[in-house]
């Protein structure tokens, strides 16, 4: 599973890489929190919802508390989203 964190700029999106840490339920983003300026600093989302085939939450500094902006989970694939949506749903495997 790819984790990512987008925070949203006047100049466009900067995309920063998540690790986990620890505590399941938070992770460390890169570089250092627009709010407060720790590095690196660690997020919590809140909100769960799906976009798509991807999951997104609104992601908070701990430290601080500030919304920092949006954090990604993109679930791994075998043949690509279409093809694994389709087997997971529809149950009918295609040969190949």
């Amino acid at each position: 599973m790819s984790i990512y964190l987008e925070i949203e700029r006047h100049s466009g999106d900067e995309r920063r890489d998540v690790v986990s840490s620890q505590n399941a339920q938070v992770g460390i983003a890169a570089g250092t929190c627009p709010g407060c300026g720790v590095a690196p600093f660690r997020i919590v989302g809140a909100g769960l919802f799906r976009e798509g085939y991807r999951w997104k939450s609104g992601g908070k500094c701990v430290a601080c508390q500030d919304s920092v902006g949006w954090i990604y989970a993109e679930p791994d694939t075998i043949f690509g989203e279409e093809e694994d949506r389709a087997m997971l749903v529809h149950g009918r495997p295609r040969v190949y």
